[in-house]
């Protein structure tokens, strides 16, 4: 069950280890963040390649424009070259604009995400939170058109 830690910390944990199941080495904050909850970079040991600076929001309101302009100073002060924002909840509906916008810089996850994400990498996951939440796959036949119409 996801309920056996708080719903914030099993999300800054989850991206982290989505992130790392990406190969990603990561940093996931403790405690005050100052708009930090997950560093990433693809580079040996951590240092260069890609940077990545990740903020997950848990709150049951849907996110703003305060958030992705937090984001975008944190990623600014830590030298990130992207940002991934994460609301379960959401965003406003006036963010489609910084969507676009932001393409190429910050992306933007809601709980479909987070979901899709998380099933397609949970064969990369290490064993301990396979193990929390345990998923077998099943194979399902496709329903199909009839040709003969």
């Amino acid at each position: 069950e996801l309920r056996l830690c708080s719903k914030e910390k099993w999300l800054k944990k989850g991206h982290s280890l989505d992130i790392k199941a990406k190969g990603y080495e990561t940093y996931v904050s403790k405690g005050s963040d100052k708009g930090i909850d997950v560093l990433a970079s693809n580079g040996p040991l951590g240092f260069g390649g890609t940077k990545i600076c990740i903020q997950v929001k848990t709150e049951d309101n849907v996110v703003g424009q305060p958030v992705l302009t937090e984001l975008i100073g944190t990623m600014n002060n830590v030298g990130a070259d992207y940002g991934l924002l994460v609301s379960w909840s959401g965003f406003v509906s006036s963010i489609e604009f910084d969507k676009r916008d932001r393409f190429f810089k910050v992306k933007f996850w809601d709980h479909n995400d987070i979901v899709r994400e998380f099933l397609e990498n949970y064969d990369q996951l290490e064993d301990w939170i396979k193990a929390k939440v345990p998923l077998k796959k099943i194979w399902v036949p496709e329903v199909m058109d009839d040709p003969s119409e």
